[in-house]
């Protein structure tokens, strides 16, 4: 049976039973079709927003975390060096002595609680080709500068990347370090 057959039907059939459906069977097909089409739109519509707001996190992730940051971890000069944020997903390269490693991982938005910041929990995996590669957990954080108005504090400007710390864990699990990295 056709679909607009039984729809039309199932309409007569409906407005039998209940006095406040609609006389015209063919306005309440159209009313049907246009919420249907309404909640279509509504629904590209928050996806739309949603990858507005995406694009937006991605771009304060990046303002945050793009360039080189530099510490210390286990008595050896440790950089790492975030080139490139895209979606969830970041990459890059470490130095720790004179051993240098590539970086892949995923990030999402973490808490820090002081005023005008934004924070990011990241890791970060070593290609896990060398017995001593491993996988970083840190945080990222970004401060904006804050200013006083009326009662509180606001936020103004964008977020620049400020610190960042963690913990490197061995594949094998026989290493275990943590550290603390500023961005220059």
């Amino acid at each position: 049976m056709n679909t607009k057959l039984i729809l039309i039907l199932t309409l007569l059939l409906s407005s039998c039973v209940n006095s406040e459906s609609s006389e015209n069977p063919k306005q309440e097909i159209e009313n049907l079709q246009e919420n249907e089409n309404n909640s279509i739109e509504g629904n590209n519509k928050i996806k739309n927003k949603q990858v507005v707001e995406d694009q937006d996190e991605t771009s304060t992730a990046a303002t945050i975390m793009l360039g080189t940051w530099y510490g210390e971890m286990n008595g050896k000069k440790l950089t790492i060096v975030i080139n490139k944020v895209n979606g969830e997903t970041l990459s890059g390269f470490n130095i720790l002595g004179t051993n240098k490693r590539n970086l892949k991982g995923r990030f999402q938005i973490g808490t820090w609680d002081q005023p005008c910041s934004k924070a990011y929990d990241v890791t970060l995996n070593e290609p896990g080709d060398d017995k001593w590669d491993g996988v970083f957990t840190l945080k990222f954080v970004g401060y904006s500068n804050t200013i006083e108005r009326g009662e509180g504090l606001e936020c103004e400007g964008s977020y620049s990347g400020a610190e960042a710390s963690g913990v490197w864990k061995a594949n094998n699990g026989k290493l275990v370090h943590d550290f603390y990295l500023e961005k220059k």
